[in-house]
């Protein structure tokens, strides 16, 4: 008969029973944390796929924050853009107005002072700012983008965020395209005729020379770089200078200029809505995103509990017994074996 030596037995219930503790102390781990998996080794592809999952959220979350940042911008455009056109159209239907003959040089001359109220408005909105930076200015955006004159300083660059994978939405209008769409032109006198030629070879009559009592043409300087009638500033000058001069024929020919204007503001309010629309697409589907990667993750990663501490249990009894066991082992003598 061979005898298995007392070592080999206690060797054998000391690894019984590790084993044993060691499940116990990995259920309580779990138990405690609430987690499947706390360490690679738990679920190594669960792992892999817990970290692609965590990372897409992250980056989620970065995209809706852009996102946000990227809606205030364009709802601060689309709000300067509809203050932009409200000016127009009143412009307009001074200018309506005032092209009639019914009017007389005083009337359009106080008219004039609500059109340059109406110009220093423009002005002000089209170097609205939010925070410390101008929405107009394009990359130059830490500085006024047009001057006090109508000069525009700024760059015709569109600032853009990611606002899901791979796309990317332009937040700003440059105010190059917003205020002007022509090249510019040398400066020089303004003339409130000089970009209206159908009307440049007319002669004024007798009874307008005796009321303008002063040559129709303005003599102070215009801006540097100073752009032509599509400029919107330029227009509002422009109409602020033939009331003054009491011109009819100017404010007449300015009526198409203005409806241009209206129509190119009009285009990019519908084109930043449209923006703002499908970036809050993106975010409806991120956020769906989102909802189905967190439930994904917490059936790989959280613990079933009912589960966990069933497990917890029924280890606890199996090292009850082991612990039974080598008590009964451990007590048998030589002469126990010899029997």
């Amino acid at each position: 008969m061979t005898r298995v030596s007392d070592k080999s037995g206690v060797d054998a219930l000391n690894f019984a029973l590790n084993k044993v503790k060691s499940k116990i102390q990995n259920l309580q781990l779990k138990g405690a944390s609430l987690k499947n998996i706390n360490k690679p080794s738990d679920d190594p592809l669960g792992s892999i796929k817990v970290l692609k999952i965590t990372s897409r959220l992250a980056d989620n979350n970065q995209y809706l924050k852009n996102a946000d940042k990227a809606i205030s911008r364009l709802y601060a455009t689309e709000d300067a853009l509809t203050q932009l056109s409200e000016i127009l159209l009143k412009a307009k239907e001074l200018a309506i107005g005032q092209s009639s003959d019914l009017y007389d040089a005083r009337t359009r001359k106080n008219i004039a002072e609500e059109v340059r109220e109406l110009k220093n408005n423009a002005l002000s909105v089209a170097n609205k700012r939010i925070g410390v930076r101008y929405i107009f200015g394009g990359f130059s955006s830490l500085k006024p983008p047009f001057t006090k004159d109508g000069e525009y300083l700024g760059d015709g660059n569109y600032m853009t965020l990611e606002v899901a994978k791979d796309y990317f939405v332009p937040i700003n209008l440059p105010g190059s395209e917003v205020f002007i769409t022509s090249e510019p032109i040398s400066p020089g006198s303004r003339d409130p005729l000089k970009y209206f030629p159908e009307l440049k070879n007319k002669e004024p009559t007798k009874e307008e020379n005796k009321a303008l009592k002063r040559d129709i043409a303005s003599k102070y300087e215009a801006p540097k770089e100073f752009h032509k009638g599509s400029n919107i500033l330029a227009q509002l000058d422009i109409l602020t200078n033939a009331l003054e001069n009491n011109n009819a024929e100017t404010v007449r020919g300015l009526l198409e200029k203005l409806d241009d204007s209206l129509s190119r503001i009009i285009s990019m309010r519908t084109k930043v809505g449209s923006v703002a629309r499908n970036i809050q697409h993106a975010v409806d589907t991120i956020n769906i995103d989102k909802i189905n990667d967190i439930d994904y993750r917490s059936k790989i990663l959280d613990a079933d509990v009912a589960e966990l501490f069933s497990d917890i249990s029924r280890q606890n009894n199996v090292m009850k017994t082991a612990y039974h066991s080598s008590k009964i082992a451990l007590n048998q003598s030589l002469f126990d074996w010899l029997r």
